[in-house]
């Protein structure tokens, strides 16, 4: 693949999927993929919304700079927090409406961005909210999910929700906002992220972070240990890990290029384990049938930019990379149609393509 096959193919592919944008702004909602939420426009809006940012930059084609603002107007407006608080992310009646701690960091990591690009202040200060707004255990180093009103949800124990929401800190502060509170939070979650992180076979990257929360009353002690132990038991737990292995990849990608700070994790014995397998043989083969990989997560892009931010492409994993990035379009260009793909929101997750070399590079040699 070269650069101007992957700039052109998002630029076709954001070209056909402008017109889609409603009269309100918002991006055609999907269902969280394989996950099967009940999900509002908010999650895909703002993946769009960078998109439409990078093209823009790319092309100087205004229908691109317009729809971005439109998608701005849409991600700050009462419809998309109706609580006054969090983003809607999604409508389950057993299950909170943010979508945890993931669906705010989607928001808070677009309207960083829209703030940056666009110069629009309203989406620094919605995004500052947001984040401030979940509460920090600073023992735990984790934060609490919180409904769409703002009231505390327990410390979410997602491994990635934990890790893109820190993600979204960091955006936010890259963004040029200088927010003592996020940097001192940021700074402990990451200071603590070794412990978080448990290795399964492989390199995989546990889905779940084990703690014991010792200020919670017995019954919640009871429910979570009884938890922890059927998920360690579980063999469709194993195949969440390593469908949501990459996405985690992508974010310390992200962290390496925009964190200022030191971050001693990817100093540790763990990440170096996490390194040298990420395009293991016996872990690319766990992804085949994953219902999580490729389908939801695109797979192919996050390695891809986790071996070009930790510089791993060379001795043959450049071929192997954009052999992934290669079986990942082939999701996005009907070379494969299922109908069990949710391609509202894949096509909206092409935006993490925008962050390639494969992609930039057409961007800084001026070309069109």
């Amino acid at each position: 693949m070269n650069s101007t096959k992957l700039c052109e193919y998002i630029i076709n592919l954001t070209n056909d999927s402008i017109i889609k944008q409603n009269r309100d702004g918002s991006m055609p909602a999907g269902h969280n993929g394989p996950w099967n939420n009940i999900d509002t426009p908010v999650r895909n809006t703002a993946h769009w919304a960078i998109t439409f940012c990078e093209i823009y930059k790319l092309t100087k084609d205004n229908r691109f700079l317009e729809a971005a603002f439109k998608a701005a107007e849409y991600l700050l407006s009462k419809q998309a927090r109706p609580g006054g608080v969090a983003y809607l992310c999604r409508i389950d009646e057993n299950k909170n409406f943010s979508n945890g701690l993931i669906g705010q960091a989607w928001a808070i990591e677009s309207l960083s961005l829209l703030y940056k690009c666009l110069g629009i202040e309203k989406c620094r200060i919605v995004a500052e909210e947001v984040f401030i707004s979940h509460p920090f255990n600073y023992k735990l180093g984790l934060w609490n999910a919180i409904d769409i009103y703002g009231e505390p949800l327990p410390v979410h124990r997602t491994y990635n929700q934990q890790l893109w929401f820190a993600l979204s800190g960091i955006l936010l502060l890259s963004s040029g906002i200088n927010n003592e509170l996020i940097k001192e939070r940021v700074g402990i979650y990451l200071s603590n992220l070794v412990q978080h992180t448990y290795l399964e076979k492989d390199g995989v990257i546990n889905h779940r972070i084990w703690f014991t929360d010792k200020h919670a009353d017995l019954k919640r002690k009871i429910k979570g240990t009884l938890t922890d132990i059927s998920l360690r038991l579980d063999k469709n737990y194993s195949e969440i890990s390593a469908g949501y292995h990459s996405f985690n990849l992508y974010a310390y990608g992200m962290i390496k290029k925009y964190y200022s700070g030191y971050v001693s994790f990817f100093d540790s014995n763990i990440f170096r384990q996490v390194k040298s397998n990420c395009l293991n043989n016996n872990y690319l083969s766990l992804l085949n049938t994953n219902k999580f990989a490729f389908k939801y997560n695109p797979t192919g892009f996050e390695i891809a930019y986790f071996c070009e931010m930790f510089e791993l492409n060379k001795n043959g994993n450049e071929i192997m990379a954009k052999d992934l990035l290669e079986k990942q379009l082939c999701f996005y260009n009907d070379k494969i149609v299922s109908s069990n793909i949710d391609y509202d929101t894949l096509f909206a997750r092409i935006y993490e393509a925008t962050r390639l070399n494969e992609f930039n590079l057409q961007y800084i040699n001026g070309e069109s």
